[in-house]
């Protein structure tokens, strides 16, 4: 119910948000894969992408501060 994600995702990968969680539920139950952390907000990911240099996440533009560097921008 995230609108942020699921721009993300249909930029990104062309599948809705369902679809991207059905792929990753996939994976883990094979055990090839682990899925990304999820955050709870914002400035959680924010925070956590400011906290460790090999870290990526993606928030909305308003959230983003000096303490981080956008890499892409999706329309």
């Amino acid at each position: 119910a995230n609108p942020a994600r699921e721009k993300f995702y249909q930029a990104v990968t062309g599948k809705s948000a369902s679809q991207v969680k059905s792929v990753w539920s996939r994976l883990v139950f094979s055990g090839r894969a682990l899925p990304p952390k999820e955050l709870s907000s914002d400035a959680a990911v924010v925070k956590a992408v400011a906290a460790d240099p090999d870290a990526v996440g993606y928030v909305d533009a308003s959230a983003v501060d000096a303490s981080v560097q956008i890499v892409s921008r999706l329309p």
